[in-house]
């Protein structure tokens, strides 16, 4: 473990990638990551630099880094950020990284042994600015078959190279250039509701980013029980609505505009529709879930509308 970067004897590998880790109080989950990331394959050409950001201030993560020690492939580095907040944390493993790449992943999963270089593949064969890979949950055994349908935690993927439909960064690899050129960091007023990461990559867009996706390049995150839950499953799509709606409002000015009108009229006619649709798909599980998604989706921006703000960060990211 260190708190340097890249050592001058590495440089002569060609490509350098970034992985930054924002964690807080998952230390078990954190040695699984890092193992992972340790075990890459096809990277002989790569130096793999494992940046470790610790926003918890009883540093839970920082025995679990020092059992790690660099390689000729690998280093691993580990900093404190001590303001609760997901944004912050992110924007200093930004600041702290070297890499040619910059590769986020969440601290509850775990890397396929080829995520690495399936992620720079891509953005090379396909002229990109940043790639988003897969993420498969694995739920506990005692899940409910029809809990266990992907889509209910991470929106659908087209096939490698498609343009990407969703923004996330539990699994995600940029080109480090134009981000570091334009000081682009993700905004700090989302770092305890959620929502930084939509924000951090509607900015890479407007800088003219172009963002594919690569089904090969595949994370696994543990999917805790509770979050198997009704409860925990309705109230994080809340979250996303409501997260969604404060980002279209702020993209107006700060009065009542055609934007939050129209924001207003589509998550009161969502509201009734899916409403509707979760009471006719009820018998039908599999379905009905989806509906109830797309109902908690609108309770969450019609609440933005009427400035009510919800915080998940307060305790535990990605509670």
């Amino acid at each position: 473990m260190n708190n340097k970067s890249i050592k001058t004897n590495q440089i002569d590998k060609q490509i350098i990638c970034s992985v930054c880790i924002a964690t807080f109080k998952r230390p078990a989950l954190l040695r699984k990551l890092i193992q992972s990331l340790f075990e890459q394959k096809k990277i002989e050409d790569i130096i793999l630099e494992i940046i470790i950001v610790d926003n918890d201030i009883e540093r839970s993560a920082k025995e679990i880094v020092s059992e790690f020690s660099d390689t000729s492939s690998v280093t691993i580095s580990y900093y404190e950020q001590p303001i609760q907040n997901i944004a912050l944390t992110r924007n200093m493993s930004i600041d702290k990284s070297s890499g040619h790449y910059i590769a986020i992943i969440d601290d509850d999963e775990t890397a396929d042994n080829y995520w690495i270089r399936n992620l720079i593949d891509t953005i090379e064969n396909f002229n990109a600015d940043a790639v988003f890979g897969y993420v498969l949950p694995v739920f506990p055994p005692s899940t409910p078959v029809w809990i266990q349908q992907r889509e209910i935690y991470f929106m659908p993927m087209g096939k490698t190279g498609d343009p990407a439909l969703s923004y996330y960064t539990t699994n995600c690899m940029i080109k480090a250039n134009k981000v570091k050129k334009l000081n682009l960091r993700f905004d700090p007023e989302y770092g305890l509701s959620g929502g930084s990461d939509r924000v951090f990559f509607d900015l890479l867009s407007e800088h003219k980013f172009q963002f594919v996706v690569c089904r090969e390049a595949i994370t696994y995150e543990k999917v805790p029980a509770h979050r198997t839950k009704l409860k925990s499953i309705c109230s994080r799509q809340i979250q996303k609505g409501n997260n969604y709606g404060r980002i279209v409002i702020a993209s107006g000015n700060n009065t009542f505009h055609k934007i939050t009108f129209f924001l207003l009229i589509k998550s009161l006619l969502g509201i009734g529709y899916f409403g509707l649709q979760s009471i006719i798909f009820l018998p039908f599980k599999r379905k009905w879930i989806f509906s109830l998604i797309r109902l908690c989706l609108n309770i969450g921006k019609l609440l933005a509308i009427f400035k009510v703000k919800l915080l998940i960060y307060t305790t535990e990211y990605n509670n």
